[in-house]
């Protein structure tokens, strides 16, 4: 019986995520702050809680992949949530064309 109880408390956890984004939204009418507004929106759709989001604005890149991007606005989230958010986050935004770069770290 106390075994039963302790898995029961294991499936409620919520893990802890520090999330970091490299937009892109040169070609898109939206700003950087609808942007990182909506993908928080999404975030909390998949079952997190958005603890805390900051926009640290455009950065350039040391390397550049492609001459025309040089530069993206980079955003990072704390988000509380179950342990199957980071898989589900990861193939929602990969759909997402504003954003180009995605780190999930658990912390």
């Amino acid at each position: 019986m106390g075994l039963s109880i302790i898995v029961g408390k294991a499936r409620n956890m919520q893990n802890k995520y520090k999330i970091t984004l490299i937009l892109q939204n040169n070609e898109q009418k939206e700003s950087a702050e609808d942007v990182i507004d909506r993908i928080a929106g999404c975030m909390a759709s998949l079952g997190g809680t958005v603890e805390n989001k900051k926009n640290f604005g455009v950065r350039e890149f040391e390397r550049c992949v492609n001459r025309n991007f040089r530069s993206g606005t980079y955003a990072q989230y704390v988000v509380s949530a179950g342990k199957d958010f980071n898989a589900a986050l990861c193939s929602r935004l990969r759909l997402d064309k504003t954003v180009n770069r995605v780190l999930v770290e658990r912390i």
